[in-house]
């Protein structure tokens, strides 16, 4: 019975131990932290031509997309004979990466007239 009344009070400090080192470990440090500045977000910008589009365009377009996910949002034109027919715009939960060989991509997919990093 003893035995298990040390182990009750062992375990018992143990964890009154553990507790004050997560209250310290949340305690500010006294340390003044840097401040950032988030990095403006850049976002996509494509022209698509109508009557050149295909299917498989528009899944190739969506393909690179996926593989280039992050958070920069993207915005699509559809133009057909240099009149704008509407635009869809994706937010940035659905965003890319933009880098150049995403651009080099897209730029690769034959109905896209322009690409645009803003």
């Amino acid at each position: 019975m003893t035995e298990c009344d040390i182990a009750y009070d062992k375990a018992k400090s143990m964890l009154r131990l553990m507790e004050l080192k997560e209250k310290s470990s949340k305690a500010p440090s006294s340390k003044k932290e840097e401040v950032k500045k988030p990095a403006p977000v850049r976002s996509l910008h494509l022209t698509l031509d109508t009557k050149e589009a295909r299917l498989s365009h528009i899944l190739q377009i969506k393909q690179i997309f996926r593989s280039h996910a992050g958070d920069s949002p993207i915005s699509l034109d559809f133009l057909s004979d240099a009149h704008k027919m509407g635009t869809l715009s994706i937010s940035s939960t659905w965003g890319v990466r933009i880098d150049g060989e995403l651009e080099k991509k897209i730029r690769q997919v034959p109905s896209v007239l322009s690409v645009k990093s803003v």
